[in-house]
């Protein structure tokens, strides 16, 4: 299964989190943590296979090559640069640090996670993935 598949799965199952969740057992953390990769997995797709300048799985997920979650935010940005309206790419900075820190917040944090947070997340998913799906013609 390529990387672009797993992407959809994640946020598949982050709906589907969410739509489980009930009053007695709650899953919101788990949808943020399944919306952030579906993201994250979409970008990496995105860097190896649409850039002007791609950037090939094997570099991507390279020790040695250190490319970090926020590397790979940055080269994505770098790339749309060129391409984007102002807007798009204040969207793509805005959702992805929000994303970002509703993950760390799920993930890492001693704090309440609740369906606000989830449906957040799906929403910065949404944004993000909208906005490379327009611009790199991602079908």
């Amino acid at each position: 299964m390529n990387i672009r598949n797993k992407s959809i799965q994640n946020i598949k199952a982050a709906e589907l989190l969410i739509k489980n969740s009930d009053e007695k057992e709650q899953y919101y953390a788990s949808s943020i943590h399944c919306a952030y990769y579906s993201c994250f997995q979409l970008l990496k797709y995105t860097l190896n296979c649409k850039c002007d300048i791609k950037i090939p799985y094997c570099i991507q997920n390279s020790k040695t090559k250190s490319m970090s979650h926020e590397n790979i935010k940055d080269a994505i940005i770098k790339d749309l640069q060129s391409n984007a309206e102002f807007y798009e790419l204040t969207t793509f900075r805005t959702s992805f640090s929000n994303l970002k820190k509703l993950r760390m917040k799920a993930d890492y944090y001693n704090q309440i996670v609740d369906l606000t947070d989830a449906k957040e997340a799906i929403s910065d998913e949404e944004n993000i993935k909208n906005i490379l799906y327009e611009k790199y013609k991602i079908s």
